[in-house]
């Protein structure tokens, strides 16, 4: 009874089965194109369009391609060596030379023999080498500054009724600054401010309400169109109360 023996050698696939692996891109099509006046004739083997298959070349595949100048002089050959160094760097040729079961094909697209473990091991590693200088020098992330032009921005702002200091004026130009020193000015009547003063005192005080100022900026520093108010506070999960609506300003 014949017996499979594993330790014989692998069996060539054929060339259409063969012809498997990452996809080109536009590079790798443009940094063969330099040698396709070079050449009698254009190899089967290389991608002729975005998204053909990469697959391992034979390991002559330089001495192949000088058999295939039209003139061969030294300047082509080099072409060649160059050529062929950047293409075989590429990640998507290591990445064909890591798969399972690769084979090395020959310039007419024909699979000659399998990648050995070697070479499997060495594109992995220069596979893994790439992604970590990729990691280590990517550009930095930017942020891009995009101007949206309104007619006015809306401001809602609860103020503190102890700093809020009687007086007889007619105008009162009150000032709000947050701590980092962003400040805006609104200009509020008296008598709309001398309100909202006994409405708190009516109320119950500091600790049972609070102060809304709302308005519009359309100025830098200055909130147009600003009604003060007084509203009863009431715990987070209750609705808010408003005591009297806000009186506009002048203007």
């Amino acid at each position: 009874m014949n017996t499979l023996d594993s330790s014989a050698p692998q069996a060539a696939p054929t060339a259409a089965s063969s012809r498997s692996g990452p996809g080109c891109g536009l590079w790798h099509i443009e940094t063969l194109d330099i040698l396709r006046e070079r050449l009698r004739s254009w190899p089967a083997v290389f991608p002729r369009q975005l998204g053909d298959p990469v697959v391992p070349l034979a390991v002559d595949v330089e001495n192949q391609l000088v058999r295939l100048l039209a003139f061969r002089d030294i300047d082509a050959i080099m072409l060649i060596k160059v050529t062929m160094r950047r293409y075989c760097r590429s990640s998507q040729y290591l990445a064909a030379l890591a798969r399972d079961g690769a084979f090395h094909h020959d310039l007419d697209g024909n699979p000659v023999e399998p990648v050995s473990p070697a070479d499997k091991a060495a594109a992995l590693a220069a596979l893994e080498e790439s992604r970590r200088l990729a990691i280590r020098f990517a550009p930095p992330k930017t942020t891009e500054q995009i101007m949206v032009t309104v007619k006015a921005l809306k401001i809602t702002a609860v103020l503190s009724p102890e700093q809020l200091t009687p007086t007889e004026a007619s105008t009162v130009m009150l000032t709000l600054a947050t701590p980092d020193g962003a400040k805006a000015t609104a200009k509020i009547t008296g008598k709309a401010y001398r309100r909202a003063l006994n409405q708190i005192v009516a109320l119950g005080g500091g600790d049972q309400v609070v102060v809304v100022l709302q308005g519009s900026i359309k100025k830098p520093g200055e909130i147009e169109g600003a009604g003060i108010s007084v509203q009863v506070r009431k715990p987070p999960a209750a609705a808010s109360e408003s005591e009297g609506g806000p009186e506009p300003g002048p203007g």
